[in-house]
């Protein structure tokens, strides 16, 4: 078997070595580039040279990406919050949690028991055994309770009853019922 090494010609490699160049000519390597441009019908750009619009591109990406994910945040349904509820075996807590209600949904439930208070019949009269034995006290009492209950013309009866029986009876009602005792008709 012949080795490369026995085939070896000088002169025949020294040819090869001045005449293989792996680039072309700077004449040849100008001529391609300006064909190139005529062919698209663009002049050379320098290197360092960009389109304004592409400068943005980066900032106008990461703009849409925080648009959407806000959106995204806006539109995603808020599980309640359990975490701040809180439990009260206390009996205070129980009366107040009715009057805080009430105050948070007085808007809501004054004018429609304002309403029903006038479409009661007026012969109607509150349950009471003794009307001049209660003491303010216990007309408040027995009004919140039938606000607790949602029976709101029930406790547009009461008042104008405690009304009737005091003369100073709105003067007696704490603010949460002032508010509400404006709305029922005198």
């Amino acid at each position: 078997m012949n080795s490369d090494g026995d085939h070896i010609d000088p002169a025949l490699d020294a040819l090869l070595r001045a005449y293989s160049v792996e680039m072309p000519s700077t004449e040849v390597d100008a001529a391609i580039v300006a064909a190139a441009h005529r062919a698209v019908q663009s002049a050379p750009q320098s290197a360092g040279a960009t389109r304004p619009w592409r400068r943005w591109m980066p900032l106008a990406a990461a703009a849409t990406i925080g648009a959407i994910t806000i959106g995204v945040l806006e539109i995603t349904v808020k599980s309640p919050d359990t975490t701040s509820t809180i439990v009260s075996d206390s009996s205070h807590v129980a009366r107040e949690a009715p009057a805080m209600k009430m105050r948070t949904d007085r808007a809501e439930q004054a004018p429609a028991a304002n309403v029903q208070a006038q479409r009661a019949p007026a012969q109607a009269k509150p349950p009471s055994a003794d009307v001049s034995a209660r003491t303010p006290a216990d007309w408040i009492e027995r009004i919140r309770a039938l606000l607790r209950e949602d029976k709101a013309p029930e406790a547009a009866q009461e008042l104008s009853a405690f009304r009737a029986a005091y003369a100073d009876a709105d003067a007696h009602l704490p603010n949460d019922l002032q508010a509400w005792a404006r709305t029922v008709k005198r």
